[in-house]
């Protein structure tokens, strides 16, 4: 499933519909690995028959369901976007309510990872999604709603963003974007192409991105921002001015980089006003 949705079918897909007794017919199957039946009531997956002409029974199991709630520091936490993803699920998004609730229908049984998604890009340019801090799995059971909490806590960081004098153009009528993220060490040295597609197949490259942690980045009156529940680590803060009006250009006009160390799970860290530099 990809977003909720029976996914286009692509050149290794093949796709057909059942009459009105639930027979169908599917052709060319030879080399198919498995049939997915879709339907309002419930899914089913099973394996492709070998061989030549075959007939099938498949019984559906029931939808399932996941609701949950969104946690930051002890408090319900409304517009987060949260993602499913796993076998045939994927960019499956919905976002939080004003009580931090949000729910998912129509998942086949399984194993399912939900994330935190972190917009990258401003409000009105958003440039895509990065995952956020800490995934949690969930078993999804044919026919049941399965309840889960996403609770972050740690520091919360704030401080004030200072605009440069830029030449040629007014920086108040820039935006203002900023990602916290982990410092997680990469592979070392400049791998060769062969060597980028093993690492990017491995068991190693999973755990690194695994490992890495997002936080947004929330800007107020005045260009204060806060980052909240972020969890001890060193951690890079990037602050980047740029136009958000059509026809939409990213190049950084300012960009600020800086270490943030985060030593305890808890309390006020102030950074205080950052200067942003011209870019480059």
């Amino acid at each position: 499933m990809q977003g909720g949705r029976v996914p286009n079918v692509g050149a290794e897909m093949i796709s057909t519909t059942t009459d009105t007794e639930g027979y169908f017919i599917l052709e060319g199957t030879q080399n198919a690995k498995a049939v997915l039946v879709f339907h309002d009531s419930g899914t089913a997956e099973v394996p492709a028959p070998s061989g030549g002409d075959s007939e099938m029974l498949i019984v559906l199991e029931g939808w399932g369901r996941v609701e949950g709630v969104v946690r930051i520091n002890d408090k319900p936490a409304q517009g987060v976007a949260v993602m499913l993803q796993g076998e045939h699920v994927s960019n499956f998004q919905v976002v939080s309510d004003a009580d931090g609730r949000f729910e998912f229908e129509k998942l086949a049984p399984g194993r399912l990872e939900l994330l935190r998604l972190i917009p990258m890009g401003s409000p009105t340019a958003s440039a895509g999604w990065k995952p956020g801090p800490t995934g949690q799995m969930v078993d999804v059971r044919a026919g049941e709603t399965s309840y889960v909490e996403l609770i972050f806590a740690g520091a919360n960081i704030e401080g004030s963003a200072i605009r440069p004098t830029l030449e040629g153009e007014s920086s108040e009528d820039l935006a203002l974007n900023g990602t916290l993220s982990l410092n997680v060490p990469g592979p070392r040295g400049p791998p060769t192409s062969e060597e980028a597609q093993q690492w990017s197949r491995s068991e190693a490259w999973r755990e690194y991105q695994r490992s890495q942690r997002y936080y947004p980045v929330v800007f107020g009156e005045g260009d204060r921002f806060s980052i909240e529940a972020v969890e001890p680590g060193e951690y890079t803060l990037e602050l980047t001015l740029h136009d958000s009006s059509p026809p939409f250009d990213h190049t950084p006009r300012a960009v600020h980089a800086t270490k943030v160390q985060v030593t305890e799970s808890g309390g006020v860290i102030s950074l205080g006003e950052i200067l942003l530099r011209p870019f480059p």
